[in-house]
């Protein structure tokens, strides 16, 4: 979820520091045309359950068009 709430994409990767510790995720943005995916730190994120299932909501301080803009993840 961006920071209006709205579905902004999927969490594809936990990205992990040296010591196994996560430090940033990587999101699949929704977006028509070629997948992008770009890297969020954790500090930019909060998690949720998801009341319906065992899955998890990723809220993002950032709005979408700044997801969008920003550079693709190579990973």
């Amino acid at each position: 979820m961006d920071s209006a709430g709205r579905r902004a994409g999927e969490v594809e990767h936990v990205l992990l520091d040296a010591a196994g510790k996560p430090t940033a995720v990587v999101i699949e943005i929704d977006r028509p045309g070629p997948d992008k995916k770009v890297v969020v730190a954790l500090a930019d994120v909060t998690v949720t359950p998801e009341p319906k299932d065992d899955d998890m909501i990723v809220h993002t301080k950032l709005t979408k068009a700044q997801l969008t803009a920003l550079p693709d993840w190579k990973g």
